[in-house]
């Protein structure tokens, strides 16, 4: 539903008012010329995240966390805004209670206006409607039931991540040799951590974790939905994709090392606070070194990897960085922070809960950071989708022919292209594929209101004119567009969108029995389920079934019905309240 002239001016208003309100906080935080609330709301954030992952979150909490964990992030990204450089470099400080207070009620503050800028996008999609109470005071409203468009693509990914990381724990961890090893990484911790100035954590460098930590982190970063998103030999501003994924899984085995450390050292020395070792700062140029010095001790590994520079490794640390140059990467809502962050110009901060995210950071930067390379690889990634499909199709139906880039026509104007056709000679199946390589826009609400429904107006126009197209199609039509074998007979033919990351939004459209979308995950979890049922009598049509079964036919799900919020400002309120039946 179309927003009225009054809801925009409401929104604008609306907007207006939280950037008023975060003026203000920006205001005091201007005034800390040293840093001290940046380095605290690091140690907050990791503290915070650190303690969930390894023990959970109570669901009445979970809200809580989230205002706190997006006010964090927002008050780093303010102060590295408002502050071209600090006096000091970031000198490990012990936790203090004073601090992460005063830092908690800010970034809690922040938070709220994060969240009411979140609101507003699901207001511009439809979502919610805004209502203007009184001057001061807004109301977001939502249906009854949400649905959780995405919870089958994100179940199916879920899934693939969780056995892709298993597989990796047990072939390490687990075989008699892996017992073994985890025995000897658990006492070189225990050996090589110490305490530091009395108050903190120091540890020896030991060659055998490196390794280890290293082969743990990339099957972390292999298993983001951002991993992939080019080949390895891609270039941004001159140097290949691959050293930039090698840089990511660097930093993130640092944190990695350092979460295992700082558990070693709450065994030997628990009397040391937890919120003393966990975030840690360093020399900037040392860092760079240490980067460059990794990045071709770990080359050896890769066929495609070639010698780096010290330049190239400086320029490689500026892109998984968090720095004030880049700082706009990590400028929406809910944006992800890295592992490393720019303290001032001589210094870093390790953020080690940064490696949950710091694949998304990474796409983002290079995406803002090399714009024309970015937007010229990004060229070639349907491609890969095709070789992926192909390759999975060939391989499941041994007799299927693969066709790409077939250019339908009618009175000689080209209408459309299909990027893949697959043919099964045997039972006449085929299938014609529209393929599409969006990136993932993550938790991003403006980058998936924007590029979600540019998607769905392709998509059903591709449907529509392949169907017409079909429509006035004969066998000698399809045989001579297709280059189907003499001999062979089209018994059938399916329509298919097969998108990287998501197709959920074809979820609301009106589409025949002929055709079928997925992601690729699902399309390939659909091959799986069908070979796991009928073992080697498969078919394309019954890898179609499965998809329109499982996919196009998949239950509705909604998201929990939320209790109405109140937020509070200085001088501003906003509420969300869900509508009843």
């Amino acid at each position: 539903m179309a927003l009225s002239a009054e809801e925009k001016a409401w929104i604008v208003e609306f907007l207006q008012s939280l950037s008023e309100e975060e003026s203000r906080i920006s205001q005091q935080l201007a005034r800390d010329h040293r840093g001290g609330l940046l380095a605290g709301a690091l140690k907050e954030l990791d503290l915070h995240e650190t303690f969930i992952a390894e023990n959970g979150l109570e669901e009445e909490l979970s809200y809580s966390f989230y205002f706190l964990s997006m006010g964090l992030r927002r008050l780093a990204i303010l102060m590295l805004s408002l502050h071209p450089d600090f006096p000091f470099p970031a000198i490990t400080m012990p936790r203090s209670e004073d601090l992460a207070r005063r830092v908690t009620d800010v970034a809690t503050m922040l938070g709220f206006i994060e969240h009411g800028r979140r609101v507003v996008e699901l207001t511009w999609s439809g979502l919610s409607t805004i209502t203007k109470v009184d001057p001061k005071l807004y109301r977001f409203e939502f249906p009854p039931r949400v649905i959780d468009a995405q919870a089958h693509e994100r179940g199916v990914e879920e899934h693939y991540r969780d056995a892709l990381q298993n597989d990796l724990e047990r072939n390490l961890f687990e075989t008699p040799e892996g017992k073994i090893r985890s025995e000897q990484i658990w006492q070189s911790l225990i050996d090589n951590v110490y305490v530091w100035r009395d108050l903190f954590m120091g540890y020896n460098a030991d060659p055998f974790l490196d390794d280890i930590f290293f082969t743990i982190a990339w099957g972390q970063i292999a298993a983001t939905p951002q991993f992939d998103s080019f080949n390895e030999l891609k270039k941004f501003g001159g140097i290949t994709y691959l050293k930039y994924l090698m840089s990511a899984a660097i930093v993130v085995s640092f944190a990695l090392k350092h979460e295992r450390f700082a558990a070693a050292m709450n065994v030997k020395y628990p009397d040391i606070p937890r919120g003393n070792v966990l975030t840690i700062s360093a020399d900037r140029e040392e860092f760079i070194d240490d980067l460059w010095h990794a990045l071709e001790e770990f080359g050896e590994r890769f066929a495609h990897y070639t010698p780096t520079s010290r330049a190239e490794a400086e320029q490689l640390f500026k892109t998984v960085t968090l720095t004030r140059q880049n700082v706009a990467v990590a400028a929406r809502p809910h944006a992800p922070l890295p592992v490393i962050v720019e303290f001032a110009s001589t210094s870093i901060v390790k953020l080690v809960s940064g490696r949950a995210r710091q694949m998304e950071f990474l796409l983002d930067s290079l995406r803002r950071n090399f714009q024309s390379d970015y937007s010229s690889n990004q060229r070639g990634r349907e491609a890969s989708l095709q070789r992926a499909l192909t390759e999975f199709l060939q391989s499941t139906f041994p007799d299927v022919i693969c066709r790409t880039n077939i250019k339908l026509r009618h009175r000689g104007r080209v209408l459309t292209d299909v990027d893949l056709v697959a043919f099964d000679p045997i039972y006449g199946d085929l299938m014609l594929f529209q393929l599409k390589h969006q990136d993932t826009p993550g938790p991003d609400l403006k980058a998936e209101n924007s590029r979600m429904p540019r998607f769905l107006r392709e998509c059903s126009e591709w449907l529509d004119v392949v169907a017409d197209w079909l429509g006035t199609a004969d066998e000698t039509i399809l045989r001579n567009a297709f280059r189907i074998p003499r001999g062979a007979k089209v018994s059938r033919v399916r329509k298919l969108i097969v998108a990287r990351h998501h197709a959920y939004p074809l979820a609301g459209t009106s589409i025949d029995e002929n055709t079928a979308y997925a992601t690729w995950m699902q399309f390939y979890n659909a091959g799986r389920v069908m070979i796991a049922r009928q073992g080697n009598l498969r078919t394309m049509n019954g890898l179609f079934a499965i998809l329109r079964e499982h996919v196009v036919r998949a239950p509705v799900r909604h998201h929990q019905e939320e209790q109405p919020k109140r937020f509070r400002l200085h001088d501003l309120e906003y509420e969300t309240v869900q509508r009843k039946n």
